[in-house]
């Protein structure tokens, strides 16, 4: 779907989604260390192994519509 959309950092469109700011959620809670972390997930969801979630991380992370969502989770 990313690439179909042209790899620009977004999932639909060309500007954040909802889905945008789903993933930008689960991709925070998978960087969370905890004692039921999934193994290896840092090298599953690593820029070498998942690029375009990554651009869609780094993309709604400075979009200015969404700083106030991407703050509450930080």
């Amino acid at each position: 779907i990313l690439a179909e959309n042209g790899s620009n950092g977004h999932y639909f469109g060309a500007k954040t989604t909802y889905m945008d700011l789903c993933l930008f959620a689960f991709l925070i809670i998978m960087r969370e260390p905890n004692e039921k972390a999934i193994p290896d997930r840092n090298e599953f969801f690593s820029e070498a192994n998942a690029p375009g979630l990554n651009k869609v991380f780094q993309t709604v992370q400075s979009d200015p519509a969404a700083a106030a969502y991407v703050a509450s989770l930080k």
